[in-house]
């Protein structure tokens, strides 16, 4: 293991262990209890080496930590927790309960993992399968090759506070780094309170709109479920993160959860009232009011996704905010809530279910990205909108908020009991722009459309966009908008210079030529992957490959 540093005000442990089983004598009074160490004054620092708890810990509530309750300042290194974790409450994680509470604390939590199963019980706020909640605005947690086993359950949660429950982080407040690491088991959450519900594979929510969230090469592979949910409050559901409102930046990550029998990767049961935003990456992004963009990049998707009524194969919504979508993808189907419960709108989209702006600084760019995931949204008390990159884009709010999809494609089928686009919807003032995108999915709908339906009154800009000629769509709803044009089944997939590939590697080079600070200053370091012929298919696709853990 590590080194141990030695100074004024340091503890340090290493190479300890508990084996002892842990019971609150006051399970209703808020406490320090860890299966090592319960807290530590704030002005002093942590360190943590080669240690265990293998000690069932039960009967509690406040911070609760497999290895330490309340940590400010903690080094750790080659740490587990086998022990469950059983009727817990508050703030409550696998190894630490609260990590960093004030200005510039530092957190880090490396080559450490968690195999307990956490059971919260009904009064649990923030649980994560390493930290329940980290952070001061400005404090700093990194968590590196570090890894979750065990199962997280928030269990009949009537809670009048909003719920964060993550894989890894259940709540951030500050600066959180994740790196090389993974959630590998099941999150249930049963809501039955009046709070918001966050709940991320790896982080549930962060709340701060100046601090940082960094998360590269990690993953998460446990099923996420809401059931019994009761809450006239709003979920946010991520296979990463579930809320955001900070500034985000998530690259070579994933989500991949296997569907067994009718258990989606994802379940997000919802009743009528709640907005419930379901991301394949990110449920919501959230952080309005800055300048600054987040941006999820060489990252993907394999999971199917049920229930809610903002569905995207990695984003669910984006809100009044700027965000940057490169190089990812989505291979998972997605499906809208069917039952009478839905009374609001459904929207699905492959790669960002909804693009929604009142704010000046709202930008939303979707580059190099697709997806194949079949997309359906058949809710009978309720508009459906499905689209194969976007499933709408509302920009209502100011004539400067603009959003760009390049270089992206949809092979995946489409199915909407109402609207069916194969690209986007474009609603009120939304100015958006499509360039050198394609889709080949079958669309069913009512009405539909090849590539966009525009009821904006904003400037809507095609250009180099084309699409399969699909029966039953209305000419005036396929020909008539300038830049998009049908392809037939051998153009698409052939080779010669007739091809769709031959013209979309045309057009990359004229765009990356002309340089895409001509769609915005944002994109000045951006560039356009050529294209290829997918043997799988016959179709052309993105010539990238994503990077995996280290």
């Amino acid at each position: 293991g590590g080194k141990p540093s030695t100074g004024p005000g340091e503890g340090i442990i290493n190479d300890s262990h508990n084996y002892g089983e842990i019971v609150s004598s006051a399970p209703t009074t808020d406490g320090y209890i860890g299966g090592l160490v319960g807290s530590v004054p704030g002005s002093s620092k942590l360190e943590i080496y080669d240690s265990s708890n293998e000690g069932n810990i039960g009967n509690a509530s406040g911070y609760i930590g497999g290895i330490a309750g309340f940590v400010d300042t903690l080094k750790m290194d080659n740490c587990s927790n086998t022990g469950a974790l059983t009727e817990v409450n508050k703030n409550v994680g696998g190894l630490v309960g609260n990590l960093g509470n004030t200005t510039d604390d530092i957190g880090t939590i490396s080559r450490s993992n968690n195999e307990g199963n956490i059971i919260a019980g009904n009064n649990g706020i923030n649980v994560g399968g390493l930290v329940g909640i980290d952070g001061g605005a400005t404090s700093n947690t990194t968590i590196n090759k570090s890894h979750n086993y065990g199962k997280i359950n928030m269990l009949k949660n009537e809670s009048t506070s909003n719920k964060a429950v993550g894989g890894l982080v259940g709540k951030s407040s500050g600066n959180t780094t994740i790196e090389n690491s993974t959630n590998e088991n099941k999150i249930t959450v049963e809501n039955l309170g009046t709070g918001n519900v966050n709940i991320g594979g790896l982080l549930g929510y962060n709340n701060v709109t100046t601090s940082n969230i960094t998360i590269n090469k990690s993953h998460n592979y446990g099923q996420i479920k809401i059931e019994n949910n009761e809450s006239t409050s709003a979920s946010y559901i991520g296979g990463i993160i579930g809320l955001s409102k900070a500034i985000t930046t998530i690259t070579n990550s994933s989500n991949e959860i296997t569907t067994i029998g009718d258990e989606t990767g994802i379940n997000a049961i919802t009743n009528s009232s709640n907005g419930t935003a379901v991301g394949g990456i990110i449920g919501i992004n959230d952080n309005s009011g800055t300048s600054k963009i987040s941006k999820v990049e060489n990252s993907y998707n394999t999971s199917d996704i049920y229930g809610g009524n903002r569905i995207g194969g990695i984003i669910g919504c984006n809100n009044n905010s700027k965000i940057l979508i490169n190089k990812c993808y989505n291979t998972g189907n997605l499906t809208g809530q069917e039952d009478t419960k839905i009374t609001s709108g459904i929207n699905l989209g492959g790669i960002i279910s909804q693009i929604w702006s009142t704010s000046t600084s709202s930008t939303s760019y979707i580059l190099n990205s697709y997806n194949t995931g079949i997309l359906t949204a058949k809710a009978i008390n309720a508009g459906n909108t499905v689209g194969g990159i976007a499933g709408e884009v509302n920009n209502s709010g100011t004539n400067s908020s603009i959003s760009i999809v390049l270089n992206s494609y949809n092979l995946g089928s489409i199915v909407s009991r109402n609207i069916g686009n194969g690209i986007t919807n474009v609603n009120i003032i939304s100015n958006t722009k499509v360039n050198n995108v394609y889709n080949a999915g079958n669309i069913e709908g009512n009405p539909k459309y090849s590539i966009v339906n525009n009821i904006s009154t904003g400037s809507v800009d095609i250009q180099n966009t084309y699409y399969k000629e699909i029966s039953g769509i209305a000419e005036s709803n396929k020909g008539d908008i300038l830049g998009a044009y049908p392809i037939t089944e051998t153009n698409m997939k052939g080779t010669d210079n007739n091809s769709l590939l031959y013209k979309l590697n045309t057009n990359v080079q004229a765009l990356n030529n002309q340089g895409l600070t001509t769609y915005a200053e944002d994109l000045k370091d951006y560039a356009l992957v050529d294209w290829v012929i997918d043997s799988s298919t016959g179709y052309p696709t993105l010539n990238f490959k994503l990077e995996g853990n280290e």
